[in-house]
């Protein structure tokens, strides 16, 4: 488990409405035999130099597990965040699957995920399939 603080104070930075902020997160790890587990927490607080303040939270939490050993693992993901709390109903989420095939471990690796994404300030649904491959040399 562990926690995070970071203050970017970015007033008179450029002639626009230039933001303070503050977020606090924490997050958990845990892993057992195959299984891995993860959540985090962002409380997010911006102060605009003429704009009213508002908060800007968000979560993600992911869970695995090694169907074969070091080689094949499938994978669920669930996120969200508020970009405003002064903008009602304007809430992102994510919702999706994960495969990952290890052939030398993070070496050689071929991942896919598929996940809806969902705007509600949009009112939109989108959904995103991702194939990709990583060598390491």
């Amino acid at each position: 488990m562990a926690g995070e603080f970071e203050e970017n104070n970015l007033h008179h930075a450029t002639n626009a409405d230039d933001l303070d902020t503050r977020i606090l997160g924490v997050d958990a790890v845990f892993k057992y035999k195959g299984l891995f587990l993860f959540a985090e927490y962002f409380a997010r607080h911006r102060k605009p130099e003429i704009s009213p303040v508002f908060d800007s939270n968000g979560f993600h939490a992911q869970a695995g597990y090694f169907i074969l050993r070091d080689r094949l693992e499938v994978a669920a993901r669930w996120a969200g965040y508020d970009p405003s709390s002064l903008i009602p109903d304007d809430d992102r989420k994510e919702v999706g699957g994960v495969v990952n095939y290890y052939v030398n471990k993070h070496n050689l690796k071929i991942q896919g995920d598929f996940r809806r994404l969902d705007d509600d300030a949009r009112r939109t649904k989108t959904k995103e399939l991702r194939l990709q491959t990583q060598v390491v040399f």
